[in-house]
C-alpha cells in the first residue's frame, strides 16, 4: 500500500499537467463554424475577393 502513494501522486500530477495543457490549446484554437452555411459564405467572400483583385 506505501508503495501505491506516489504512484497516485504522480498519477495527479500528470493530469493536472496534461488538463492544463488542453486547457491553452482550446483557448488558441479558433471557434468551429456552427454550420455549412458559415463556411460557404466565408468560401464565397474570399473568392470574390480574388476576383477582384485579378
Amino acid at each position: 500500500m506505501r508503495s501505491l502513494i506516489p504512484w497516485a501522486i504522480l498519477l495527479v500530477a500528470v493530469a493536472l499537467k496534461v488538463w492544463r495543457f488542453t486547457r491553452l490549446v482550446r483557448q488558441h484554437l479558433p471557434p468551429k463554424p456552427a454550420d455549412l452555411e458559415y463556411v460557404r459564405a466565408s468560401l464565397e467572400r474570399s473568392w470574390q475577393r480574388d476576383q477582384q483583385q485579378a
